[in-house]
């Protein structure tokens, strides 16, 4: 079942911190960190920490942490 749809667009981010379930990731387009579950991620992700890495992650999720605007257009990110 999809809540929110199934757009989603790559990042770029830093993991700073890898716990149990979930990741805390800086994303440098936005200078924010947010705690990511692994649930979350679409694309598989270095377990490294510290290295900047493209992420694959859900439009609904970077809308419910208030990186991106709420908005259905946004700018032209591309879908995969």
């Amino acid at each position: 079942m999809l809540l929110y749809g199934d757009e989603v667009a790559l990042f770029k981010g830093i993991v700073r911190q890898k716990r149990q379930s979930s990741y805390d990731i800086y994303f440098s387009e936005f200078h924010e960190e947010v705690v990511v579950p692994r649930y979350v991620l679409k694309s598989p992700i270095q377990e490294e920490v510290g290295v900047e890495q493209d992420i694959q992650m859900p439009l609904w999720y970077m809308r419910k942490n208030r990186l991106i605007p709420r908005t259905p257009n946004f700018g032209g990110l591309p879908n995969f």
